[in-house]
């Protein structure tokens, strides 16, 4: 939950961002990494179905 609202504000994290998710949730940056990369995937194909 904490990830997705931080990815309505902001959809690419920078290395020191991603580092203070990773520590405040708990997680490993690779994991933060991961999620917004397949979090962006499923976003840009929201964005196509709804504009065609």
């Amino acid at each position: 939950m904490a990830l997705e609202k931080r990815f309505e504000t902001q959809k690419y994290l920078s290395t020191p961002d991603r580092i203070e998710v990773a520590e405040a949730l708990g997680l490993t940056q690779l994991q933060v990494k991961t999620w917004y990369q397949n979090r962006r995937m499923k976003w840009k194909k929201q964005v196509r179905v709804r504009d065609t």
